[in-house]
């Protein structure tokens, strides 16, 4: 682990897409070296829009907003990641001038300094009150210039394990920020900070009971719930296994649903697979399963 703590900082933005300031994506998107043309057609999109609110059930006059990209707009998530790419190049900036310390991942090698992606951000450093001062600094300049602005209620530090208790106390009076041992999902995976077991990935067996108790098997062919198997239930855990190793364990679950589903079996009552297998052999006669 060595002498040295370090921490990770989960952020959260608040009202990320609202509080985007106009000027800060135009200035964007002309360091981006885009013609002056399409810089004023992209912005023209951008501030035309107009709002209005439903107040006691009645809609109110339209009014025109000054800053902010509208949620929905296929444009709007391009304009975000390209504006929050300014934060990940000052952060970069930082580091070549020796301030930010990022957290070298091989003895030697390469180092990590933050993760985005959109308004999702975890930023990386030394746990020192010298640096959480940096990152302090720096995030109040980004927002200061973008309109962003930090929730420091949902956001959360994560210290690694030898880092000095009185130290952390330091840090999360520096940030604002409270401490946590587990940062829970990202990007809808668990982060792992441990051993890893059944229980971490719960959700995924939750989200397929969810799934199957929306559908009847009794109305359903075997041919149905076969489709139904191969394009809904067995996608589900497919994001997550991009990312981690399931258990056996809970994979073995799945397995199990999925037959039980299949097969037209319930939590009360088990149906012989060879009973039910006799159903496939006849409707592949029939041409049903199309095997």
């Amino acid at each position: 682990m060595g002498a040295k703590g370090w921490m990770a900082i989960k952020l959260d933005l608040e009202k990320a897409y609202d509080r985007l300031r106009w000027e800060f994506i135009r200035e964007t998107l002309i360091d981006m070296k885009l013609p002056n043309h399409l810089v004023e057609i992209v912005m023209n999109c951008v501030t035309s829009s107009t709002l209005n609110i439903i107040w006691n059930g009645e809609p109110t006059e339209f009014f025109k907003p000054s800053r902010g990209i509208r949620q929905g707009d296929p444009i709007s998530p391009y304009l975000f990641v390209a504006c929050i790419e300014r934060l990940a190049q000052l952060i970069e900036s930082l580091i070549m001038e020796g301030k930010w310390k990022a957290i070298p991942l091989t003895r030697g090698g390469t180092c990590i300094s933050h993760l985005m992606f959109a308004d999702d951000i975890v930023l990386f450093g030394e746990a020192s009150t010298q640096q959480a001062q940096v990152i302090k600094d720096c995030l109040e300049d980004f927002c200061a210039w973008s309109g962003q602005k930090i929730n420091t209620q949902k956001s959360s530090i994560y210290f690694s394990p030898n880092t000095n208790e009185a130290m952390s106390v330091e840090i999360c009076n520096v940030l604002n920020i409270a401490r946590t041992t587990d940062f829970g999902c990202y990007l809808g995976v668990p982060t792992i900070n441990g051993r890893v077991n059944s229980a971490m990935f719960q959700s995924v067996i939750t989200r397929v009971d969810k799934r199957l108790a929306g559908w009847k098997a009794r109305c359903l062919s075997l041919a149905g719930r076969l489709t139904l198997i191969q394009s809904t239930i067995t996608a589900i855990p497919a994001y997550t296994m991009q990312a981690a190793k399931l258990p056996r364990s809970l994979c073995d679950q799945l397995d199990k649903k999925i037959r039980c589903f299949l097969w037209g079996g319930t939590n009360m009552q088990r149906k012989p697979h060879l009973v039910a297998w006799d159903e496939v052999t006849k409707e592949k006669t029939q041409g049903g399963l199309g095997l």
